[in-house]
């Protein structure tokens, strides 16, 4: 009766939180509508990096969201992020502060977010 009285508590809250998860090696179909979800906005073009062979402005890897205060990378096999604070120091701190990610989870309600970390993730690439 506890468990059930419990679980009649909990319901309301699982229900209608807005929880949504970003990982590493997903496609980008299934990336795009989490991406509008929790207003991530695209910042590679004002980082100024190319395409190959010099070609025109890459898109789609470097993302700010600014509701949780969080930049990551969304890469075909990676996913690895920076809070606002590291982001904006220098790139040798960039690089040092850069956390590899298995997923992101995103809380839209609380505007919270938790990491699923692989400690290995780094040296596997």
């Amino acid at each position: 009766m506890r468990v059930f009285f419990l679980f009649l508590i909990f319901l309301p809250a699982t229900v209608f939180s807005e929880i949504v998860r970003l990982d590493a090696g997903a496609a980008s179909a299934i990336t795009e509508p989490i991406l509008k979800k929790i207003g991530a906005k695209d910042i590679t073009p004002n980082l100024a990096i190319v395409g190959p062979k010099g070609g025109s402005p890459v898109h789609g890897l470097y993302w700010s969201v600014p509701d949780f205060k969080v930049i990551f990378v969304k890469s075909d096999r990676t996913l690895c992020y920076w809070t606002e604070e590291d982001f904006s120091r220098s790139k040798a701190h960039r690089e040092d502060s850069r956390r590899y990610v298995r997923s992101i989870i995103f809380d839209t309600e609380k505007k919270t977010y938790t990491v699923k970390k692989k400690s290995w993730w780094k040296f596997w690439q």
